[in-house]
This record gives structure tokens, C-alpha cells and sequence, in this order.
């Protein structure tokens, strides 16, 4: 019996800050995939009002005489409760960055045919207008490679580069 609970006793100090540590990660990835979904401003915006209230909360529970683990579990509970509600706002309210939008200007498609690791793929550049706004369509067919794209603020690779991935 002494030793069941020599164990317990062993182990429950490892298991809270664990635990504790696995719900803080998926509340932040859950909240982070909200905030990437939404635009620069709106997401900006949810992030703050979370943050005052994380920290209301937080300041609540430090002027309490008393902390006991429910209370702690209480404002646990309250930072997760904040952190959806305004997520959830953010999602309904703020237009999304992606999806339902129109593709902004030109439409640059670029293909990589099987094999083109090797043989490489013409064309090896290609040209836009530098007032306009463009998005890439990337058609990799040979799946076994992956291939860059390099974007230079000029006519040649010499030129400073832009957006390298």
C-alpha cells in the first residue's frame, strides 16, 4: 500500500506541469490557426483584447488572499474561455484572409514536369509588372523534388531578393 502511494507521490508532481503544459499548447494552436485565418488588423485586434483579458484574470487572481488549486483551475479555465470567445468573435466578425476573396491581379503559372530536377524547366524566369499585384500558381509534377521559387526586385539575379521559399 506505502508503495502505491510513494508512487503516486513521485509521479503527480511530473504529470501536473505536463498536462498543464499539453492544454496551454493546444489552446495556442487553436487560437494561432484563428488568427492566421483572419486579416493583419482583425488579428491584431483579437490578440490584444485576449491579452487584457488573460491579464485581468490573471491580476484578479493575484489579489485573492488565498490561491488553492481551484481557483488556479478556475483562471486556467477563464484564459481558455477567452481565448475561444474572442477567437470565435474574430472568426465570425472579421473577414478571413483567405477563402471568399478575389485573387489579387495577375495570375503567374509556373510548372515543373516530371524530371525537371535533372533537365531543369523552361521558362527559368518570368517577368510582371512591379505596380500590380500577382500571385504564383506552382504545379509541381515531380512530386519527388522540391523546387524554389525566387522573387528579385530587379532584372536579374544580382538584384536584391524579395521572397526566396
Amino acid at each position: 500500500m506505502s508503495d502505491g502511494k510513494n508512487r503516486q507521490s513521485l509521479l503527480l508532481p511530473i504529470l501536473i506541469p505536463v498536462g498543464a503544459l499539453a492544454i496551454i499548447a493546444l489552446v495556442l494552436i487553436g487560437f494561432s490557426r484563428v488568427l492566421l485565418a483572419i486579416s493583419h488588423n482583425a488579428a491584431t485586434v483579437v490578440a490584444l483584447v485576449a491579452a487584457a483579458g488573460i491579464v485581468g484574470v490573471a491580476a484578479w487572481v493575484a489579489s485573492r488572499k488565498r490561491v488553492t488549486g481551484s481557483t488556479l483551475f478556475s483562471m486556467v479555465a477563464a484564459m481558455t474561455g477567452i481565448a475561444m470567445v474572442a477567437g470565435g468573435l474574430a472568426v465570425v466578425a472579421a473577414p478571413l484572409q483567405h477563402g471568399g476573396e478575389e485573387e489579387p491581379g495577375v495570375v503567374v503559372a509556373l510548372a515543373a514536369p516530371e524530371g525537371a530536377a535533372a533537365e531543369g524547366f523552361s521558362p527559368d524566369a518570368l517577368d510582371v509588372p512591379s505596380d500590380e499585384a500577382f500571385t504564383i500558381e506552382f504545379d509541381n509534377a515531380d512530386p519527388a523534388v522540391q523546387h524554389n521559387v525566387v522573387i528579385f526586385d530587379g532584372p536579374d539575379a544580382e538584384s536584391p531578393t524579395l521572397f526566396s521559399g
